[in-house]
């Protein structure tokens, strides 16, 4: 049995054995083996555990007495349910890792949608701060976001009056709370610089695209990315195509804001933009090494990558490789620091699921940029009257693409 699901199991186990019957466990030597225990319930009935069994339950008895005393004490009746969802809940909180979380069905459906691109919400990309706060990296053209006036850069504090602050996971919060379905207007408040603004916005089908892509002066071509997700493998090789016969001489890769995504995407983008060799290996806790690689296939154009404080996760492995290998220039400011890989792991009974860190990874030179993240070759801060508009992408209002644009065009002359 896998040792991921073993803990859930045996929790639910104990609490089906002792339901109806007893609110403690009387446990004593079988006689048998050595090995094997002997559980006597109040009552008379008898059943036979191994040793490790024993312990499991000897492990979580105290788990059960609580959930007992709440069936049969609390002032108002429960649902033993939800009682048991927040049990597992808890346990994977108490890791205090804010990218470990568990997922019922219905949110491990609605999470399958947003990865796939079209999803029931109202348009915001979110990225979660070691302050545990969320931070609005993105709005989506045209969404009920959009429209209400939310803006990238504002912090989300509250959603339908729940206070993010307060909550153990404000993601998932956030997001059950954005994706109610009968249409109804959610109030949602934002902090934007010394203000709160309250906004009402209504859930809606939401159709994500993750790469823009246009032609800057000097002929540069520009690809912004917005996540590692979706539609962004083919998104990022339609663009250098496009690119390409528009007579690009250089690219411009914009990671600003973009949160991560999944590790084979990132890879795979990576593997279209460099030389033969290492683009990232991968470590678990026992010290099993995943090593991912890029071929000779490769776009030749000059490179520079745009990064922010808001680049993270695979945002960061794609600009750590870059700059590893020395295949073009980062252009920004200091990025996230996520240096570590969730899984998703399901559970194939019911659809569930759990998102949990499972490893750390490394760029090619062996660096962990995990609480440091990667500073860029040319540091360039935004200015505060800047607008970064990857759809619309303009130097004249967006320092750090300037000041990417002309270290090209000097490297072109």
């Amino acid at each position: 049995m896998s040792k991921r699901i073993v803990v859930v199991l045996a929790l639910i186990w104990i609490i089906i054995l002792v339901a109806g019957v007893s609110t403690s466990l009387t446990l004593a030597l079988s006689g048998a083996e050595g090995s094997t225990l002997a559980s006597r319930l109040r009552g008379g009935q008898e059943m036979v555990v191994t040793e490790a069994e024993y312990n499991t339950i000897a492990r979580y008895a105290r788990l059960d007495e609580v959930l007992q005393l709440i069936r049969s004490e609390y002032f108002v009746e429960t649902d033993e349910d939800e009682l048991v969802l927040g049990a597992i809940r808890g346990m994977v909180a108490s890791l205090d890792d804010p990218y470990s979380y568990y997922r019922t069905p219905d949110e491990m459906t609605q999470e399958q949608d947003r990865q796939e691109g079209v999803y029931q919400g109202v348009g915001l990309q979110l990225l979660l701060g070691d302050d545990n706060r969320l931070l609005i990296t993105r709005v989506f053209t045209g969404s009920p976001a959009d429209e209400a006036g939310i803006q990238s850069g504002d912090v989300l504090v509250a959603v339908a009056g729940i206070d993010l602050a307060g909550e153990e996971d404000p993601m998932q919060t956030a997001k059950s709370r954005l994706s109610v379905r009968d249409g109804a207007g959610v109030p949602v408040v934002v902090e934007r610089g010394d203000e709160h603004l309250t906004f009402e916005v209504g859930a809606t089908e939401v159709v994500i695209n993750r790469v823009d892509y246009s032609m800057l002066e000097g002929e540069l071509g520009y690809i912004a990315i917005y996540e590692f997700m979706g539609d962004d493998v083919n998104g990022v090789s339609a663009a250098l195509s496009a690119l390409t016969e528009q007579g690009a001489r250089a690219l411009l890769i914009d990671l600003r804001g973009n949160p991560g995504g999944l590790l084979s995407d990132v890879v795979k983008i990576a593997d279209m933009l460099l030389d033969e060799g290492l683009i990232v290996y991968v470590e678990s806790r026992n010290g099993a090494r995943d090593s991912y690689y890029s071929d000779e296939d490769a776009c030749q154009l000059p490179l520079a990558v745009l990064v922010n404080e808001t680049s993270a996760s695979a945002s960061e492995i794609l600009a750590g490789a870059v700059q590893d290998r020395g295949a073009g220039v980062i252009v920004g400011q200091t990025t996230f620091g996520k240096g570590i890989v969730q899984s998703i792991i399901p559970f194939r009974e019911d659809g569930a699921g759990i998102h949990l860190t499972t490893a750390s990874y490394f760029t090619p030179l062996g660096r962990s940029i995990h609480g440091s993240g990667i500073e860029p070759d040319l540091l360039v801060e935004q200015d505060e009257h800047d607008v970064i508009a990857p759809e619309k992408p303009d130097p004249k209002r967006d320092t750090q693409l300037r000041a990417a644009i002309d270290y090209l065009l000097e490297r072109l002359e």
